[in-house]
Order: C-alpha cells, then structure tokens, then sequence
C-alpha cells in the first residue's frame, strides 16, 4: 500500500537515483585508486548506496551525521564539494586536516558531518549523547549514526542503545547490515536470528 504521501516527485526520484550512479562511479574509482597505492584506506559502499542516500535525504539542513567509513555519498549529498572530499583523501596541501587524519576519515563542519573516527563503535554512544544534549538544549535537531553490522558486538552498541531507549534521545541509530563484519559473517557476531531482533 502506497498513498500520495509517501511518493516523491519525479524530478526528487531522479535526483537522488542520479547520485546513487554518482556515488557507484566514484567509489569504483576510489577502489582502483587504493588497490594502485595512490590513497589510502577506502571501504567500498557497493549496494549500500539507496540506503545511504535515502537516510541522508531525510534529514533536514540542520540535523547531524555520524558517518562510519562508508558513508561518502551521505557527505556529497549534503553537499560537501568533490574537489574538498578528494582534497582530504589524498591528504594534500588543500586538506582542511592537513594530512594529519586519516583519509577516509571525512568530515565536513557546514554540513554537520562529524568525524569519522577509528574506534567506530565509540561513534555510536557519541551521537546519542550529541543527541541528548541536543535534546537538553531544546534545539530542533536530529542526529543520524551509521554503523555496521559488526559494530551490534560491542559494548557501545548496547550501551548507546539502552541509553537511547531509556532517555529518548533525536537519534537515529542506522545499521548496514551487509551480512559481514571486516572478515567475520554475521551468524559469528549474533545468536538472535537477526540483527533486528
């Protein structure tokens, strides 16, 4: 059941399947680019990217990002120039972090993308508690964290969950769950049925 409410206008629909291809083009070649040794980490987006684009695209001008490794396409949806994202992960002269974060670890203050940082399941109690604050302040925002499937093993996970369950904090906490966590398949992470569950 679909109603009028729920359909987006042609040109929206375009826009957004238009940066899908656009965000498959430029990790394809951001892949190429690692595997030469002409950057460094990059962890590929492949079939992540409707649920990506779609979740940035519900947000408002004012809510947060926090982004996981994967989220480049989230960033230049909410508009983060090509030529600033590339000058980070190439570390050059025209980095903002002047070469000293790690390439993939985007970030983008205008457009409220926070940090990624490497211990990744910290990221995950950082935007509940960015969140909550948010929420003392009485400021209209809400916070999106992205997190991987393996991340759901961590004691932040759970604990930023049950923080988010008893305080209700504007957050939303979004799992990828490609069915692998690095090298590790999901039925090694979990003994529920599901990472829903």
């Amino acid at each position: 059941f679909v109603n009028d409410a729920m359909l987006l206008e042609t040109e929206t629909a375009l826009e957004l399947y238009r940066a899908m291809l656009y965000t498959r083009q430029l990790d394809d070649r951001l892949v190429l680019l690692n595997r030469q040794g002409r950057i460094g980490i990059h962890f590929p987006s492949l079939g992540e990217e409707a649920s990506i684009l779609g979740s940035a695209f519900a947000l408002r001008p004012s809510d947060w990002v926090f982004p996981g490794y994967r989220e480049f396409g989230a960033a230049l949806w909410r508009g983060m120039p090509l030529q600033r994202y590339f000058d980070h992960i190439f570390s050059n002269a025209n980095d903002p972090a002047k070469g000293r974060e790690i390439g993939n670890h985007l970030t983008w203050k205008k457009g409220r993308i926070v940090s990624v940082g490497s211990p990744l399941g910290a990221r995950i109690t950082q935007a509940v508690g960015f969140a909550w604050a948010a929420k003392l302040r009485k400021e209209d925002i809400a916070v999106l964290v992205y997190f991987g499937d393996g991340l759901t093993s961590s004691n932040d996970f759970h604990s930023a969950l049950n923080f988010a369950g008893v305080f209700k904090p504007p957050v939303v906490l979004f799992c990828r769950n490609n069915g692998w966590a690095q090298t590790t398949p999901v039925e090694r992470q979990t003994a529920s049925e599901s990472i829903a569950q």
